[in-house]
């Protein structure tokens, strides 16, 4: 096992009308086998009871829940967490979905897996991500693996054009260390999911990983932001139907990135990489 005693992760954790899952995220942060994190809430306008319970928690716990409190509101998912990385600190960083649950053990070996990736370059942005146990709305286990269940493809997740054409990553399993998050500073566009904004910056100028054992409850019901999808035929060609309304968006989206995006390779990695994802016969992990 890898230690390392001197690391403190900010996790930020973007609210909107959260009230009836935000307590069980909460606590499964604060029983963590690490202790070694401070929580960083912004809530986008709720109108329930979602700031009481944040307001609740902050005076339980005064040294290690904040709530960020700002005058806009409403600015969706992806702003929000984008204001909450543009004011953390130069640590470790984790992304927070207010409706999952947090396995006991996610901090202490995604930052093993952290180290690992960051004792083969110094000084290099680096981005851990990890598989998902899916749920249903009263946590009954739906797939024991995200990855299975959605035919991704572990070995294809550090590629730089296979990550810009699909949305692979999984925010709220990402890990950052502080290059990667001062590479990346803050998401410009409420086009594209913070996510896989933040997942292209660092294929691109760094190092990605991928912990191949799940770190969270990734709940699933009809107020998802982002949800899971099953990847059939159906499903791919009504995306390929839908391919020149794709390409628009990706060059509204991919148009602010600090580098030049090749959208004839994106388009062929996107259709190489379903295409393996359809005859991917879920061995996983192998």
């Amino acid at each position: 096992m890898i230690v390392k005693h001197d690391y403190l992760v900010e996790i930020l954790l973007a609210t909107y009308n959260g009230e009836k899952y935000l307590t069980r995220q909460i606590e499964s942060i604060i029983t963590q086998t690490s202790k070694k994190w401070k929580l960083f809430i912004r809530d986008d306008g709720s109108t329930d009871g979602t700031i009481k319970i944040i307001e609740d928690y902050v005076q339980k716990y005064p040294n290690k829940i904040n709530h960020i409190i700002s005058d806009k509101k409403n600015i969706g998912s992806t702003l929000n967490f984008s204001r909450l990385l543009e004011n953390a600190g130069d640590n470790y960083i984790m992304f927070c979905d207010q409706d999952d649950i947090w396995l006991s053990n996610k901090i202490q070996i995604s930052m093993e897996k952290m180290i690992e990736l960051e004792s083969s370059q110094e000084n290099l942005p680096c981005l851990v991500f990890s598989d998902l146990v899916v749920v249903d709305d009263d946590e009954n286990v739906i797939s024991s693996s995200f990855w299975q269940q959605s035919r991704h493809i572990h070995s294809n997740s550090s590629d730089l054009y296979t990550i810009i054409a699909n949305s692979m990553i999984t925010g709220c399993t990402i890990l950052l260390n502080k290059f990667a998050k001062n590479t990346i500073k803050k998401i410009p566009t409420n086009i594209i999911q913070h996510d896989h904004w933040v997942s292209i910056i660092v294929a691109y100028f760094g190092k990605i990983g991928f912990l191949n054992e799940p770190t969270v409850l990734y709940r699933q019901h009809s107020n998802n932001a982002v949800g899971s999808n099953d990847v059939n035929f159906k499903y791919l060609f009504k995306k390929i139907f839908s391919i020149p309304k794709i390409i628009h968006d990706w060059k509204a989206a991919y148009s602010k990135l600090p580098f030049k995006v090749i959208y004839s390779r994106v388009l062929i990695s996107k259709i190489i990489y379903n295409l393996k994802r359809l005859t991917y016969k879920n061995n996983y992990g192998k």
